[in-house]
């Protein structure tokens, strides 16, 4: 299976999120760092949001710390609630924020594979930080 390997970029500097048309200008080092082929920014100014190759329920493509709400059926038993998309130890996970879902964390890839888990993208933690405020969660950038 092959999946598109993408990023967008939040501009710390600017406070503003750069598409993926951003990438034209940036290389990724072996290191995880950003080498810029511009003088705009420097690499502390960027922070690398990864595409996890997967689309929500509305078609939009679903990022490394964006906001969802999600649903989750486990048998009789049906959950919703937001959640943030994090990475780590390889893999993509579903973290929830306050009530709603059962599960604390879950594989983002429950979400491809099930019927049963719906997903949406409502905002990012970058653009839209009071949806960690509101649940006293500073944003972990």
């Amino acid at each position: 299976m092959n999946r598109e390997i993408k990023f967008k970029l939040w501009d710390n500097k600017n406070k503003k999120m750069q598409g993926t048309e951003i990438t034209n200008y940036f290389s990724l080092r072996c290191d995880g760092k950003v080498n810029m082929s511009s003088n705009m920014l420097t690499d502390k100014d960027l922070i690398l949001l990864q595409f996890t190759g997967l689309k929500d329920k509305n078609g939009v493509e679903i990022y490394e710390g964006d906001i969802v709400e999600c649903e989750v059926e486990r048998g009789k038993w049906k959950n919703k609630g937001k959640a943030i998309i994090i990475w780590e130890d390889c893999e993509f996970y579903v973290e929830k924020l306050g009530e709603g879902l059962v599960e604390d964390c879950e594989s983002l890839g429950n979400f491809r594979f099930r019927d049963s888990h719906i997903i949406e993208v409502i905002g990012n933690k970058f653009e839209d930080p009071e949806f960690l405020d509101a649940l006293g969660r500073s944003n972990e950038s």
